[in-house]
């Protein structure tokens, strides 16, 4: 190992992944009986737990912690403009969706976002939006992640160490029994990934003092919003936070799992305040780091920080809560990238087959890996390039649907939505070079098409009544 690390911490550390394992084992179990006894379909019961989702564990499986290297590298190389891009900005997309979003979409028969696309509009955009969605949510951040995490402590190559990570993700999530063994997992994750990035700060304030030490061995624009981007970047993270909250297929399964709206809106809002934590300790251990490790390599910094300032004994805690934290954002993401398959892409036989949600589970871990291990290693590139690509096509469709009831963009024009906004963002970012405007431009363009057919629908019913 490339740290060199007591007994007692690797005991810990192998502990808690063991404790993961046996989680998954412990989710199949239940789902057998759930479907022994016949309280709900098998289809429901696995990929939305027979809707019986409870406040606890909604609060447990809310699975937006997995970038931790991306946010921590943000924030070493730009500081607290790593709080604003990848925290305060989604705070606000959340709150959006808990009062204005949350109400439509709730006790709706539709267990999917392609599902609900295709009862809007009809089977050609379903298609298109199952194939952008995958795009969307495969986890090829979180296997980078996992996979430098890896790197890190066995001393191992990159693409060992993501293709070996993935290996073991798809393992345990076929033995899951879906969505109950994935909660069963983030439960004993969730208290270990706290318990980790907490002690950093904890120690750090203790061992350096507080602000006046980062304010001393900081530049200025660590501590300016921005950093050294500009204001147009930050209001492309707040529209790629909105739109990925309202279209996000991992969010909209977990809200409509919950018992009862009261239970989707609370978990909601008692989530943000944990993120708001978790955020607050990433971005300062980000900043912590580059201020006591100014020359480290910037997506390591943070990890190298924390086995340097722990005391033994929460060593083990710190990497165990790490790898808590990717693998159950890794694992959330790769059971919903198996879903926009095995159950939304397939005939009905298909999906009641254990062996294909299987089969799916570890097809969709190869192509996460694969697509990882051809990328270049910048999280915040990839962030922007995906959500970009997977985002802006989505919004106005979903939207448009949310707010009215017309019927006067059909299936054919949705298709043509997906397809002319993804041009103008392919064509804007290869004539500039700049993904953020192109993805606004997207954005733009889906909106006005969305415009244009509905006057022009409009005007040709008022000239029909007349």
């Amino acid at each position: 190992m490339l740290f060199q690390l007591p007994t007692l911490d690797i005991s810990i550390f192998f502990s808690i992944i063991i404790l993961t394992f046996l989680a998954s084992i412990l989710g199949n179990i239940i789902y057998r009986r759930h479907n022994k006894s016949k309280k709900s379909s098998d289809i429901i019961e696995y990929w939305i737990m027979g809707r019986k989702m409870t406040l606890p564990m909604f609060v447990a499986t809310s699975n937006w912690y997995g970038g931790i290297f991306g946010v921590t590298q943000i924030s070493f190389e730009h500081g607290i403009y790593g709080f604003f891009s990848q925290g305060l900005v989604w705070y606000i997309a959340y709150l959006i969706f808990a009062f204005f979003i949350l109400r439509k979409i709730w006790g709706k028969e539709s267990i999917s976002i392609p599902e609900l696309i295709q009862l809007q509009y009809g089977k050609k955009s379903q298609k298109v939006a199952i194939a952008i969605m995958l795009l969307k949510v495969l986890p090829v951040t979180y296997a980078m992640c996992i996979g430098v995490f890896i790197q890190e402590i066995f001393n191992i190559s990159l693409n060992t160490a993501i293709i070996s990570s993935c290996t073991f993700v798809a393992l345990y999530s076929c033995i899951g029994g879906g969505l109950r063994g994935l909660i069963a997992r983030d439960l004993v994750q969730f208290i270990s990934m706290y318990i980790a990035v907490i002690s950093v700060i904890i120690t750090s304030y203790i061992t350096f003092g507080g602000f006046d030490y980062l304010r001393n061995n900081l530049p200025n624009t660590y501590f300016q919003i921005t950093g050294n981007h500009n204001y147009i970047l930050i209001i492309t993270w707040l529209l790629i936070a909105l739109i990925t909250t309202l279209i996000h297929p991992v969010f909209y399964q977990r809200c409509i799992s919950a018992k009862s709206y009261a239970i989707a809106k609370k978990g909601v809002l008692i989530s943000m305040l944990f993120w708001f934590v978790f955020d607050c300790c990433t971005v300062l251990g980000g900043m912590y780091a580059k201020a006591t490790l100014p020359n480290a390599n910037s997506i390591h910094a943070y990890l190298s920080y924390g086995m340097q300032i722990l005391p033994n004994g929460f060593k083990g805690l710190f990497l165990a809560g790490i790898a808590s934290t990717i693998l159950s954002t890794l694992d959330a993401f790769l059971f919903i990238s198996a879903s926009l398959i095995a159950y939304d892409a397939v005939p009905i036989l298909l999906r009641k087959s254990n062996t294909f949600r299987n089969f799916t589970i570890i097809m969709c871990a190869a192509l996460a890996a694969f697509i990882a291990l051809n990328l270049e290693h910048n999280m915040e590139k990839i962030m922007l390039i995906l959500e970009s690509y997977a985002g802006a096509p989505l919004v106005f469709p979903m939207l448009y649907k949310y707010f009215t009831r017309s019927n006067r963009i059909n299936d054919n024009h949705c298709c043509a939505s997906f397809f002319v906004t993804i041009c103008a963002i392919s064509i804007l970012h290869f004539y500039t070079g700049n993904i953020q405007e192109g993805f606004i431009f997207g954005i733009a363009i889906s909106g006005m098409y969305f415009l244009m057919i509905n006057y022009l629908k409009s005007t040709k019913s008022s000239q029909y009544e007349l």
